[in-house]
């Protein structure tokens, strides 16, 4: 018979419940956001975010400023953003290069971690470390920094855990392949919707045409939603969506 992989199997079964409830509104709601971008399949859980992911090193003076800016840029639009960090590392056989050193290894792995088991803090996580950068990678600056976010207690043991044993490597792993098969090489490079945006390296930004500023990150994330929901978002101001509207009269 045909074998269907574990997505296919899940939007399958998906379809099937929602038709025994005979409502298109359900299926729409049951799937998740599933679309091609190049040659990267998103499979979004919230179909309204936006996915904005910065592919790091984390000992990377380049990949903390991308960061920081980022942090100003979730402060206008983190209610609409899904932001993800993404590592670049060389997985060679049995072991794991990293351009920093081991440090940064361990320092990927904290991170990825932390991302696995406690989301919504990850980011934050990443931006308290960043503000003692030449200690990134050490367990005591990890576990200081999980206590500042007061991570639920099952979550943090379940990090602390990852981050000392076999699985934070192989997290490591899996994630690190995705980035080199998607060409990825610079600490960092942005992505919007698996779509390259822009890349931080060498203390400048490049290949950005939508520019590198807070507030062009901000309007392309705006425009973004725009695009996949047809709706303006309250976050990003009165003055776009009135030009936006001008736009849709025009064309109509």
């Amino acid at each position: 018979g045909t074998h269907l992989s574990p997505v296919d199997m899940a939007l399958r079964a998906a379809h099937l419940a929602c038709l025994a409830l005979a409502s298109l509104a359900c299926l729409a709601q049951a799937l998740p956001r599933q679309v091609m971008q190049g040659q990267q399949q998103l499979i979004k859980a919230d179909a309204t975010k936006i996915l904005v992911e910065l592919f790091v090193m984390s000992r990377c003076p380049d990949a903390q400023f991308a960061e920081a800016q980022f942090a100003e840029v979730l402060k206008t639009v983190g209610n609409i953003t899904t932001l993800e960090l993404h590592f670049i590392a060389n997985p060679r056989g049995q072991e794991i290069g990293c351009k920093h050193g081991p440090m940064e290894c361990t320092g990927n792995e904290q991170q990825i971690c932390v991302q696995k088991y406690a989301p919504a803090s990850s980011f934050a996580f990443a931006s308290c470390v960043n503000e003692d950068p030449s200690n990134i990678g050490k367990p005591e600056l990890a576990d200081s920094c999980l206590d500042d976010l007061n991570v639920e207690a099952a979550a943090a043991d379940k990090i602390k855990s990852c981050m000392t044993g076999y699985e934070g490597e192989g997290l490591l792993r899996g994630d690190a392949e995705r980035t080199m098969k998607l060409g990825v090489q610079k600490s960092c490079t942005i992505f919007i919707e698996g779509q390259q945006r822009c890349i931080r390296d060498d203390g400048a930004w490049y290949d950005c045409p939508d520019g590198s500023e807070t507030a062009d990150f901000v309007s392309s994330i705006c425009t973004a939603y725009w695009a996949n929901t047809g709706k303006w978002p309250v976050e990003c101001g009165v003055e776009r969506k009135a030009t936006t509207k001008k736009i849709i009269t025009t064309v109509a």
